[in-house]
């Protein structure tokens, strides 16, 4: 069994979500005391935005403590984030990956660190074995690449 470990704090994005989140949430927070008269739903109105800086919180705290584990063993590559959820594991069979490639998904003239890693499949499909939502950069997403790669030559 061989594996690889990609750890996932990167100080930009917590800055940023951090930041947003604080600020989203304090701010609904406040507003929701701050409706006194006034129907009912309007106190429902920033609801939404405590969700999203509740997210983004969480965000914080996953880009801190996760770490995404590239497992190969007995045939199988598994894909697990651990220990906050962030997306199912993924298993799939060697022998069924013909190449890799990392995809950003970067509009023209932006800038992005939105980065995932995908299998193209025998059958000609297409799955992603680490997907856009976790924060890498392009050079570690690059070198993550190679060492799944190097992963599944030594299957």
């Amino acid at each position: 069994m061989r594996q690889i470990k990609h750890k996932w704090f990167y100080g930009l994005h917590f800055f940023v979500a951090f930041f947003l989140g604080i600020g989203i949430s304090v701010g609904s927070i406040y507003g929701i005391l701050l409706i006194d008269e006034g129907p009912f739903f309007l106190k429902l109105f920033p609801l939404p935005f405590v969700l999203v800086g509740l997210f983004l919180l969480y965000f914080c705290v996953a880009i801190c403590i996760n770490t995404t584990t590239i497992t190969q063993n007995n045939g199988q590559v598994s894909i697990e984030t651990k220990p906050l959820y962030w997306h199912k594991p993924i298993t799939v069979a060697v022998s069924e990956i013909q190449g890799l490639k990392v995809m950003s998904s970067r509009r023209q003239g932006e800038l992005t660190f939105a980065y995932k890693i995908e299998a193209e499949m025998q059958d000609g499909s297409v799955k992603v074995l680490v997907p856009s939502s976790i924060p890498i950069e392009r050079a570690k997403g690059l070198k993550l690449k190679e060492d799944i790669e190097w992963l599944l030559l030594s299957a």
